[in-house]
């Protein structure tokens, strides 16, 4: 029987990309290229890939957010009343204020902030600051949210998450460049992740072996995305949310220039 090649599909041609110096990404940008490779493209190289509508479930973890970003900025630690002033502030702000299910959203926040306030009762805040790291010769770019000092004298390197769980936190790459990073730039210290609504706190403890293959990883998604490679992960069930639903397909034709510097 006569056979033939099945074309490739727009979205999976590659694109002629000319980069001006080095690649420079964040851990999470570089995440979303393992999650889609072509939503990365859209939102972290055309940089129109837009934001989904936000429920009143999302205002609310962006309320918690903010005053997570409070307790840590703060010189102090803040009370029970401090806590809640600020919450209530930042339901405001987010449009739940007079929200119908603001009393359940508040002790849903609360019990969040709780719980953050004493998962660091008595350590000690160090300055925060980017931790660069070189993969290939292209730059991730590191930034935790605090960095906290324990009473046994050790480093925590910590991303702060308000949401649950996700079966690959803590084994995709954007969080094996943290632990990349605290690695080269502060040996011995931990990196963690903080789950507040799970109420819980996960150190990043990647296998040496599982550690190589996550940094090879990046070296070739780092080389992929020099390459144009922005293929789309066709998914049934996450594409109908992605930002970039309708515009996702065929790029115009001829060379798109960049920097990421």
């Amino acid at each position: 029987m006569p056979e033939r090649t099945q074309p490739l599909l727009a979205e999976a041609r590659a694109i002629e990309l000319v980069v001006d110096g080095s690649l420079r990404f964040s851990a999470q940008q570089i995440a979303l290229y393992e999650s889609c490779p072509r939503r990365f493209f859209y939102t972290h190289v055309l940089q129109v890939g837009g934001r989904r509508t936000a429920t009143a479930f999302m205002h609310l973890h962006e309320a918690v957010r903010g005053v997570v970003q409070a307790v840590i900025a703060s010189p102090t630690a803040l009370t029970e009343r401090d806590l809640e002033a600020r919450l209530d502030a930042a339901l405001v702000v987010q449009g739940l204020g007079d929200h119908g299910y603001r009393a359940e959203f508040r002790d849903l926040g609360l019990s969040m902030l709780r719980f953050f306030v004493s998962d660091r009762a008595g350590a000690v805040a160090e300055p925060r600051a980017a931790l660069g790291l070189t993969i290939g010769g292209e730059q991730i770019v590191v930034s935790p949210d605090e960095v906290l000092v324990r009473s046994d004298g050790r480093r925590f390197v910590r991303h702060v998450r308000t949401g649950h769980k996700r079966s690959t936190d803590g084994e995709n790459v954007g969080d094996a460049a943290l632990m990349l990073a605290v690695q080269e730039a502060m040996p011995g210290a931990v990196a963690e992740l903080v789950h507040l609504s799970d109420g819980a706190t996960l150190p990043i403890d990647l296998t040496d072996r599982k550690l190589k293959g996550r940094r090879e990883k990046l070296v070739g998604f780092l080389d992929d995305i020099r390459a144009g490679r922005f293929p789309a992960e066709i998914s049934h069930r996450t594409c109908p949310n992605c930002p970039a639903f309708f515009i996702c397909g065929q790029a115009p034709e001829g060379p798109l220039k960049k920097s990421f510097a």
